[in-house]
Order: structure tokens, then sequence, then C-alpha cells
């Protein structure tokens, strides 16, 4: 067995491999992308591989893991793993030859190392509320913090314009988000609890509890704690903003997600359409809960995963009175046209099949022109399409395209596509 240490950063990673008598096979620096760890280290035999706990482990950790990998991850401060360690000066390389040692040495400590790493994760998670809490509405503590648990999953999403202010209305007297007193306003109230004993949802709004609720779809690999940026937005416009982990995501992840990355194309994109049948009636069991609550009129906000499950609620839950598909698209067609038995249908459910009922209520599509994840001219002709078909829509529907970005949209894009989003959510359930 060979063993791995990676000394995982933001931008590059350093590796180091060990053979079995503790020889240096390979020192490499990498950059830390998915594609790039996948070309160096996917297609090894299965190894032990030590990364150190940092923002971006996490979702490394998940990459090795899918590729087979036997993955331990050690607290920053954790003693034992540094005994062999010399007091020559710190560099990237040493650190992952350190690394890479523990690994050949020390396995028996992995229990106790997955342990540290989800104590670690709870108090990273704790030391971000401050953030959110002390940063002005729309302000860079609540991005960073939804940054941080954005880079935990691989994203590398760029620092925001100042436009992101423009995402908080301003303080009118009496609004929410506003003190009365010129101070930072408090963050809104959080919920937790799970639908039906088994959906994980996250509740964000400010007391008075406010009627018109939007639901908001989180990405693939992703979860609802990943999207309390937006969460908190919605809030401030006056909204109860509603997450919910997706089946298999989150607190239910399960090895159906964590395999997805070693499976073929077609394979891939057979398992999505399966999350997406899953989650839809779970979205609908979530609005009859807000129903029953007193919530509406209800809404719908998806981004990636979130917008093609977004857009099928909508399709076939009279209830969603606007929907916003970011990075979606209502044509579950896959990307190389390689349709199987098995996909055409699964593909049966898809929105593009059934206009009228996905565009009855008011509907927003975002997407981005180099997107090569999701073909943005799905989304722009089934725009058209209703535009066509049923004339009369008008602005009911909405189409935006941002012709520089692609999956992982630039900052100013993304600000600007929640500004819209936010505006059409405002406009089209808040009732004076």
């Amino acid at each position: 067995m060979e063993y791995i240490g990676i000394d995982v950063h933001k931008r590059d990673s350093q590796v180091c491999i060990l053979g079995e008598g503790g020889e240096v096979v390979l020192e490499q620096r990498v950059r830390t992308q998915r594609e790039r760890l996948g070309e160096l280290l996917s297609k090894r035999s299965k190894s032990r591989v030590l990364l150190e706990a940092s923002t971006e482990s996490e979702w490394v950790a998940r990459c090795l893991e899918g590729w087979g990998q036997e993955v331990v991850v050690k607290g920053t401060n954790f003693a034992p793993m540094y005994a062999t360690r010399s007091r020559r000066v710190k560099t990237d390389k040493r650190d992952a030859r350190t690394l890479a040692l523990p690994g050949r040495l020390k396995a028996e400590v992995a229990p106790l190392l997955s342990l540290l790493l989800h104590l670690n994760e709870q108090i990273a998670f704790e030391a971000v509320q401050p953030l959110w809490a002390h940063a002005g509405p729309g302000g860079p503590g609540c991005f960073n913090s939804q940054r941080a648990l954005d880079t935990r999953e691989g994203l590398m999403v760029p620092m925001p314009t100042r436009g992101r202010a423009q995402l908080t209305p301003s303080r009118a007297e009496g609004s929410p988000d506003s003190t009365g007193d010129g101070q930072t306003p408090h963050m809104p109230d959080a919920y937790r609890f799970r639908v039906d004993g088994h959906i994980p949802v996250l509740k964000v709004h400010y007391e008075p509890r406010p009627g018109p609720a939007v639901v908001v779809l989180h990405g693939l690999f992703s979860n609802a704690d990943a999207q309390r940026w937006e969460l908190d937005a919605l809030a401030k416009w006056g909204m109860a903003a509603v997450g919910m982990d997706a089946p298999h995501h989150g607190a239910r992840r399960d090895s159906w997600l964590d395999g997805m990355p070693s499976l073929g194309p077609t394979d891939y994109h057979a398992r999505l359409l399966y999350f997406i049948r899953e989650a839809v009636p779970e979205v609908s069991r979530v609005i009859d809960h807000l129903v029953g609550e007193g919530h509406g009129p209800i809404g719908l906000a998806g981004v990636s995963f979130g917008a093609y499950t977004a857009l099928a609620v909508a399709a076939r839950d009279s209830r969603v009175q606007a929907t916003v598909s970011i990075l979606g698209s209502p044509d579950w067609t896959p990307r190389d046209g390689h349709v199987t038995d098995e996909l055409r249908w699964l593909m049966q459910d898809a929105p593009v099949h059934r206009p009228w009922d996905c565009a009855r209520a008011p509907l927003l599509l975002l997407n981005a022109g180099k997107d090569q994840l999701v073909p943005a001219h799905q989304a722009r002709d089934f725009a058209h399409r209703l535009w066509g078909e049923f004339p009369w829509l008008g602005s009911h529907v909405g189409h935006y395209e941002y012709p520089e970005s692609d999956h992982y949209m630039r900052g100013e894009d993304w600000n600007d596509a929640w500004d819209r989003a936010l505006g059409f959510l405002r406009r089209t359930l808040y009732r004076e």
C-alpha cells in the first residue's frame, strides 16, 4: 500500500506519495481542483491518504473516498502526528511529507482523527456565526461565511463586488431590516426541524412571522446550510426562507451521493435524475408543512440541481406561486445526447414536457452562457417556446443569460442573479 500526504491550500496543494518502505515515490504541486487532483490520484491503487483539516479538506476527502482511497483528516493541532517532525523551516513540501509518514506509521489513530474532524467542523461552523452577526446587510462577513461553506464543496467562488449590498432593500422605518437606531440589524431567527420525521429543514425569518415563504433548494453535493447567505437575504426582504437537505445530502448524506464521482457520464446523469424524482415529493411535503403553519404564498428558488428540482415541483404542485431557476433546466436531456432506455424513462418527468404547468405561476430562468454542465440553450429555448405558444404570458416568464459566466459564475454575475431573484420573488409573493 502507498501512503499519501496532501497539504491542502486554497489554490494549490502539495502531494507526497510514499512507498511501502517509506521511500518517496512522487512529490508534486497540483491545483486544488477536482479535475487536477483526479488526474493525479483517481487511478492509483487503494492508498491511505492523510489530509490536514482545512476549509478545502472536506470536499477533497470526499473526492478521494469516491476514488476508492482510505482517507484520514487530522486536526491542525494534533500533536502525535508531528512526532517525527524536525525543526527545519516549515514548507508545503515538508508538510506533505510529514502528513504522509503518520499515514504509514500511525494507522491506528484513524478513529480518533475522524472524531477530531467532526469536532473541528462543528467548531468551524460555530466560528463563522459572528461574521454573520456583525456584518452589515449583504456585507462581506455574510459573503465570507457563505464563501467558506462553498469552498468546502470545492467551488471557487470569487470575492464579491460592491454590488453585493444591493441584495438588501433600503432600511425603511419599521422594516425587519432596520433596528430604528442606526445600528447593525440583528440576524433573523432560525428554526431547525424535520418534516415527516426525516426531511431536515432550516427555516429563517424575522418576527413577526411573515406570510410569504420561499423554499431554497441547494445544488448537488451541497446542503441547506450552504445556502444560509441566500436564506438570510430572503429574510431581510421580508419573507420566510426555508432550506431543506435534498435526499442523500446534508444530514442524510450516504454512499449513493458519494459514489457519483466514480460513475460514467450516463450512470451519473441517471443518478442525478433519480435524485430529482425523489426530491420532488419531499418539497411538496415541506410545502404542506408551511401551509399548515399559515405561510403563503409559496415560492421556490433553486440553484443547479436544486433548480432542476424547483422546476419539476412547479410543474406538479399548483400551490407554487413563483419559481426562480438559477443554472437549471426544464430539459433533462444529457449533455452528450446519449439516451439509454433508463434515461428515456426518467426523462418523461421533465418539465419541458409540461410547459404550461411549469409556467402557470411567474417563472424566472437565469443561466450562464458558457455553462458546460447545464447547457444554457435549454432554458433559453424553453422561454422562447413559452412566449411563442402562450404569447399572453409576456413578462410573466423572465429569462436572462450571463454570457461571460460558466457554471461557477463570476462574482458580479452571481450578485446580479440573486438581485434579480430577490426582486422577482418580492414582487410576485409579497402582499402588503
